[in-house]
């Protein structure tokens, strides 16, 4: 699933237009986004937490010219799956 075809999901799930559920859904991103930025944790429960962590420098190889190199340290985000979707993929009912 992409941007695009989630839009239509939930256009067509919710009765409004693609044009309004576009937005909803650029809007959900932005807050998630935003959150994120200002080091705080998502918590969407049934679905998950999005949490920014920080990784270290570390050290590795190219691997089109073997040469070592050094990647610099920088923040990743984490997604943790909430145990209601996690029972839902692996088929369990509540």
């Amino acid at each position: 699933m992409n941007k695009n075809i989630l839009i239509a999901d939930v256009a067509e799930k919710t009765g409004i237009s693609k044009k309004q559920s576009k937005e909803i859904v650029e809007a959900v991103f932005e807050s998630i986004s935003n959150a994120l930025q200002a080091g705080d944790n998502v918590q969407i429960v049934g679905f998950g937490n999005f949490k920014v962590k920080e990784r270290a420098e570390r050290k590795g190889v190219s691997l089109q010219s073997k040469d070592k190199i050094v990647f610099p340290p920088c923040k990743v985000v984490s997604f943790k799956i909430g145990k209601t979707l996690r029972d839902s993929l692996n088929g369990e009912k509540e």
